[in-house]
């Protein structure tokens, strides 16, 4: 609920949200691609010991840092349709 508080847009917010489950299974399917592949060359043994251990931390840092990473993206992008937008421009005078 932490994100509702964050600094942003509404849209911007939920884009962010709906984002973390693609990111979330990409980051699982490659870290089971990279035991799998562990453990087919050195062993099912050294895939669930240290290794295991290592790429849970190593793909849940990747995947947070995916996520700010498209946190700023969204942010870059919304201050350019922003600054694209005149400083004169008043909705009032398309008001019917």
């Amino acid at each position: 609920m932490s994100w509702l508080h964050h600094k942003g847009t509404f849209a911007r917010k939920t884009i962010l949200f709906a984002l973390a489950l693609p990111v979330a299974i990409l980051a699982n399917l490659l870290r089971l691609v990279a035991l799998l592949l562990i453990g087919s060359h050195w062993g099912v043994e050294v895939a669930m010991t240290f290794s295991h251990d290592f790429f849970n931390s190593l793909f849940f840092g990747v995947s947070i840092l995916c996520l700010v990473l498209l946190a700023g993206l969204l942010r870059r992008s919304g201050r350019l349709v922003s600054s694209q937008v005149p400083r004169d421009f008043h909705k009032e005078r398309f008001l019917l």
